[in-house]
């Protein structure tokens, strides 16, 4: 069964990469976030049907990797989520925001301003049915 880890391993070039990125052609070394392949989309998209608490999972690592600062890998796993989701249609009716806008922010290039994103995070969790809380570890 595929887990979160393997996914995140396959987006942040974790020991794990080196097993997508023969799925994927690509190489870890660049460490930077992969395109995933369509039979890799397939399986997270139909896990996530499947599986809420994947899904959820899901949803939570997308925002701790922005908090720990790792905002491209962030923003990707907050892409594949909305993608396997909602879509950005309906996050852009959401948001007040054009679908292509969001897709923008949340790309490989995107740099969206804090409130967006907060906004982005916000609409998402209510969705989900989360109360996600940053709490400190000492």
């Amino acid at each position: 069964m595929f887990e979160i880890s393997e996914y995140i391993a396959a987006r942040g070039g974790s020991p794990f990469a080196r097993w997508f990125d023969r799925l994927d052609g690509r190489s870890a070394a660049k460490n930077e976030p992969m395109a995933l392949t369509r039979n890799v989309k397939e399986t997270v998209r139909a896990r996530m049907e499947r599986d809420p608490g994947f899904r959820q999972a899901l949803l939570e690592e997308g925002i701790e990797r922005l908090l720990a600062g790792e905002v491209d890998l962030g923003k990707a796993v907050l892409r594949d989520y909305v993608n396997a989701t909602i879509g950005f249609q309906e996050l852009g009716d959401l948001t007040a925001k054009s679908p292509k806008s969001l897709m923008r922010m949340l790309g490989r290039d995107g740099n969206p301003q804090a409130r967006h994103l907060f906004k982005i995070i916000s609409c998402l969790q209510e969705r989900e049915g989360l109360e996600l809380k940053v709490h400190a570890l000492r």
